[in-house]
């Protein structure tokens, strides 16, 4: 088991699913972020579909005015 899978699966759902949402939004919406963030992205969602979670994503398009 690697360090990080370990250090994911002692944080609880809450915090995962926090920090899967923080992640998402620098990702696609913020456009700010490295390999290492999708990567942990991935981590996140692996661990929270192991703990029973299903993730749904949303898409939103708003007219800028």
């Amino acid at each position: 088991m690697t360090r990080e899978k370990k250090y994911l699966s002692d944080l609880s759902d809450e915090e995962l699913i926090e920090m899967y949402k923080d992640l998402y939004d620098v990702i696609y919406n913020a456009d700010c972020f490295s390999t290492k963030d999708i990567v942990l992205l991935c981590e996140i969602e692996k661990e929270l579909v192991e703990r029973g979670y299903k993730i749904y994503m949303k898409t939103e398009i708003v007219k800028e005015e």
